[in-house]
């Protein structure tokens, strides 16, 4: 991941966990610990967190299992993913999903997809329409970090509004950048 402009200021929280083995390290964190980073610490510019999820997904005829990802905005703007359309600012609208190239040419083979709808069954059976709005390029070889399916995060929080504020549910991810001349140990504590 040494493509990404901010690589020098990009962390993902950790969370011991005590198991009867002793103590393990995973990358879940809260879900409510990022935004309270953002408000509490200075040193904190801005927080992305990630929920991994799986639809029906949907365009015509052509129906598949798709993972996803439910992001943060500020995913796009605090990595620098390479885009073939589209720009940094689409997940800002609930109804937008970025998408691979690899499910471009999926779903709608050689063409610029940028305006077409995709339905989307999730596993609770909701059924929500949304506008591709971008597409990545396939990323720089040796990234830790790919998606297919990149939705905001705040229609996980359709499914699960208990969750928005939770400090007891665990997100998949919590990546933190912090602002420029600040470090990690600014907030460790």
């Amino acid at each position: 991941d040494q493509f990404h402009g901010n690589k020098d200021r990009i962390y993902q929280l950790a969370n011991f966990v005590k198991q009867e083995s002793g103590s393990e390290l995973w990358s879940d964190s809260p879900m409510a610990l990022g935004p309270a980073l953002v408000k509490d610490h200075p040193a904190v510019e801005s927080v992305c967190r990630i929920e991994y999820g799986q639809a029906n997904v949907r365009y015509g005829q052509n129906v598949f299992e798709e993972s996803l990802v439910f992001v943060d905005p500020s995913l796009l703007k605090i990595f620098d993913f390479p885009f073939l359309y589209g720009n940094r600012d689409v997940l800002n609208i609930k109804s937008n999903v970025v998408i691979s190239r690899d499910m471009a040419i999926k779903y709608f083979s050689d063409s610029d997809p940028v305006g077409k709808e995709l339905a989307f069954k999730f596993l609770n059976g909701d059924v929500k329409r949304f506008v591709v709005a971008a597409v990545l390029a396939k990323p720089p070889y040796g990234t830790m970090m790919t998606f297919d399916f990149m939705l905001p995060i705040d229609n996980f929080f359709d499914q699960n509004p208990d969750l928005a504020n939770s400090w007891d549910y665990m997100t998949d991810g919590t990546l933190v950048l912090m602002a420029e001349g600040k470090n990690i140990a600014d907030i460790q504590d």
